[in-house]
């Protein structure tokens, strides 16, 4: 496997979305490329970052506030 199509499952892996052939072919490869897995490494770092955040209230006017800034551009 190519480092350009394992990163393009990195995060199909994380999901573990992938199957069982794909999922061994991605771990056989992280195994053998230090920059590769890495790059896993960080992408799990970041979903347990996001994951440990807190939920935010919104206002109730959050949705109708963007939506104006954005037809403003």
């Amino acid at each position: 496997m190519r480092c350009k199509w394992a990163k393009l499952l990195l995060s199909h892996y994380i999901e573990q979305g992938l199957d069982l052939k794909r999922r061994e072919e991605l771990a056989r490869h992280l195994q053998k490329c230090p920059a590769c897995q890495s790059e896993l490494d960080r992408m799990v770092a970041t979903v347990e970052i996001i994951q440990s955040m807190e939920d935010v209230d919104l206002p109730r006017d959050y949705a109708e506030v963007v939506r104006v800034r954005l037809e403003k551009g």
